[in-house]
This record gives structure tokens, C-alpha cells and sequence, in this order.
């Protein structure tokens, strides 16, 4: 016999669930809640009933579920992304980036500035809560009900610092989510910038209906991230992805962490950026610099043997994580067709043969915004989350 407080457990589990797969899908019937949660019609009935009432969803009868059958419309079920409102942050290393969306993660207003964000983090999030309050004057001042912030670097989940001192200089032994969870004074979600990345191109990009996605900023800096089984990923203290300074076996170049011949020392913008002015007789700003605007022979070549040399670490990935898309976001990897092609090309000649024929190595669908995107989503599904459950439990 199944006691009260399971049966409360049970019901809980199902109206996340059913939340989820609504958000997820962008709206279902109550048919398609059914097969997704297995439960009956009458339970369905139920849990619809409620959360119609409460005025966490909504529905229609002229939705996408309704579309090309027979007979009398489906009732259409869509989450009520007008409830509230919730915030993400994009930290570059020289740029923040502030968006303010509702709680199915359209963004209603944006606002970026340049900033040496790698050495003054106080400075760094007294300038996103200007952005922010700018923002929600524009907007008449609604309640924010989360906030994510991307941080391009190695923090560590659990402790919410940073764990190497040379990239983020400035961010050394500095409590970092106390930082923002004090200037922002509503709960906030700090994650590495490339897992709000993989998020975006995942929740609505170049990897939506995909299980497993191996995704790669390459920008001023070069990290990864991934989503398995369905899941982000982010290893045991949410360090999982920290290619950047991986080493490159026959390469010399200093880079910024101390050590020589690492991935962002080879590969990163600002390196070829310089390279590419080199070669070109030129200096190219790093404020104007499109890597789209590179077509002589000498820059092709350069970006083709970037793209190849990372190519060849990723396919040791691609072994490792069978993915089924490979996505290349990022100032360059998401612009430069050279460069996917020098990444897919290694690819498909050092990744096992089954597993390059799984995966699809492709650019983001988002650009440049998939870590804002990211943001802003997991925003509003960690704001779902307290609202389905009542609770405001916020994970670092």
C-alpha cells in the first residue's frame, strides 16, 4: 500500500515532469503527456486540470498538435512564459552581456559593453547589475525570479571559485556566487560560459532532438562542453570540458596559463587573429576583426590548419563520448566554414570509423548568442523548477 507521502512524492515527480516535457517541446497535447509520462487519461486529466488553474500553462485549439489530423482539435498545452521574468549573463573576457526574458526563454531586451572582465570581478558584476537594472526600467520594473550567469573560466561548482589563477587573473580566491548572489539579491546560478553554450544549441539550436552533443566555443578562449543521455554534463566538480589547456603535442607557443603549446595558444581568436595580420600585412582590431572577411590564400591555409589541429583533439573526444552532433560556437567557430571544414576533415580521418559516421560536426545555429540563449533558458527552467516544487533551493 503506498503511503501518503509517496503518493505526494509521485504527484510532484509527475508535474515536473509534465512541466519539462511541455517546455521542452514547446507545447504537446494532453495526449502526447500521456505516452511521454505513461500515465492515464483520467491522471492526465487530473494534473492538466491543475496547473490550468493555478495558470502555470495555458491552452488552445489551434496549436502544432492539432495540425493535419482528422476530426475535432487537440487541446494545444503551452507553459505561461508571461508569469514572470527571468535574467541570464554572459561574461567574455572582454564583454558583458546582460538579457532579460520571460519564463519560456524569449528574451525581451538586451544589453552588452566592453570590459576587462578578467581582471576586476567586482567591477565585472557591478556593470551586469547596471546592464540589468537598465533593463528592467525599460521594462517597467517586473520581478526577476532567477538569474544564470556564464563565467569563462574553470569554477568550481563546489565551492564557487575559481580553481586556476591564471586564467581570470583577477578572479583569484574571490567567492564568486556570493559576489553575484549579493549584488543581484534574487537566486542565481553561476555556470562554466561553454555549458550555457552546449544549453542553447540543445534547447534551441543546432542540437534540438539530439541526446548527445559535444559542443566547442572557440573564441578568445577554446572550451567545451556536453550533453549525454539527454543531460548536461559537467563532471564531478562541474570542471568537465576544460580543453583550453590541454597541451598539442609539437607546438611551443606561451600561453597565457604558463605553460607552452597549449589548445588556446594554437588555436584561440586572439592567436590567429595575429597570425592572420601577419600574414595578411595588416593589424587586425580585435573590436572589428570578422573572420567571414578572411578569403586569400595565406588565411584560408592558416584557418584550415587551426581547424585541423583542434580536429585531432576533438576526435579523441568523439571517441570517447560517441556524439551525435559535433557543434562549433564561438566568434570563430561558429563564422568560419574554413575552419569547421579543417575540424571536420581531422574528424573523419583520426575518429574511429563507426564514430565519425555517428556524429555530425556542424556550427552553432545561435553564433555568438548561444551563451546568452543558454543563459536565459536555464533561467527560466531553474524559475519552473521553484515554482513546481515550491521551493527557492538554489544549486551553485
Amino acid at each position: 500500500m503506498i503511503s501518503d507521502g509517496e503518493a505526494i512524492q509521485s504527484r510532484l515527480r509527475n508535474r515536473q515532469a509534465a512541466l519539462a516535457f511541455i517546455r521542452r517541446t514547446g507545447g504537446c497535447s494532453r495526449s502526447d503527456l500521456m505516452r511521454e509520462l505513461g500515465l492515464s487519461r483520467s491522471g492526465v486529466n487530473h494534473l492538466v486540470s491543475a496547473l490550468l488553474e493555478e495558470g502555470i500553462i495555458e491552452s488552445s485549439s489551434d496549436g502544432q498538435g492539432s495540425r493535419g489530423r482528422r476530426g475535432r482539435p487537440s487541446t494545444y498545452l503551452q507553459y505561461n512564459g508571461s508569469r514572470g521574468y527571468v535574467a541570464g549573463v554572459d561574461l567574455g573576457h572582454g564583454h558583458v552581456t546582460v538579457a532579460l526574458a520571460d519564463l519560456n526563454g524569449n528574451i525581451h531586451a538586451e544589453a552588452t559593453e566592453r570590459f576587462d572582465v578578467d581582471h576586476d570581478p567586482v567591477g565585472t558584476v557591478k556593470l551586469a547589475r547596471t546592464l540589468l537594472d537598465g533593463l528592467l526600467e525599460q521594462a517597467e520594473n517586473p520581478v526577476v525570479q532567477h538569474i544564470v550567469a556564464g563565467i569563462p573560466g574553470p569554477l568550481d561548482a563546489r565551492t564557487g571559485k575559481m580553481r586556476t589563477p591564471t586564467v581570470l587573473a583577477g578572479w583569484r580566491d574571490v567567492q564568486t556566487f556570493e559576489l553575484f548572489q549579493d549584488s543581484f539579491e534574487v537566486p542565481v546560478t553561476l555556470e562554466h560560459d561553454a555549458f550555457l553554450g552546449v544549453y542553447g544549441e540543445f534547447t534551441r539550436g543546432a542540437g534540438r532532438g539530439c541526446d548527445n552533443l559535444l559542443y566547442v566555443k572557440v573564441s578568445g578562449g577554446v572550451g567545451a562542453a556536453m550533453v549525454l543521455g539527454g543531460r548536461g554534463y559537467r563532471g564531478t566538480s562541474g570542471l568537465a570540458g576544460e580543453i583550453g589547456h590541454t597541451a598539442i603535442p609539437g607546438t611551443s607557443e606561451l600561453c597565457r596559463c604558463g605553460n607552452r603549446g597549449c589548445v588556446e595558444s594554437v588555436v584561440s581568436m586572439d592567436t590567429l587573429r595575429r597570425q592572420l595580420g601577419f600574414a595578411a600585412g595588416k593589424t587586425y582590431e580585435a573590436d572589428e576583426f570578422d573572420v567571414r572577411e578572411i578569403t586569400d590564400v595565406a588565411g584560408v591555409r592558416i584557418l584550415s590548419e587551426a581547424g585541423w589541429t583542434l580536429g585531432r583533439l576533438l576526435a579523441e573526444s568523439c571517441n570517447c563520448l560517441n556524439p551525435q552532433r559535433l557543434i562549433l560556437g564561438g566568434a570563430l567557430g561558429a563564422y568560419s566554414q574554413t575552419f569547421l571544414e579543417g575540424v571536420e576533415s581531422a574528424v573523419t580521418r583520426f575518429a574511429q570509423p563507426a564514430i565519425s559516421e555517428d556524429v555530425t560536426v556542424c556550427v552553432s545555429e545561435l553564433g555568438t548568442r548561444s551563451e546568452i540563449v543558454g543563459a536565459v533558458m536555464l533561467a527560466a527552467e531553474r524559475a519552473v523548477q521553484a515554482a513546481s516544487t515550491g521551493s527557492e533551493r538554489v544549486n551553485a
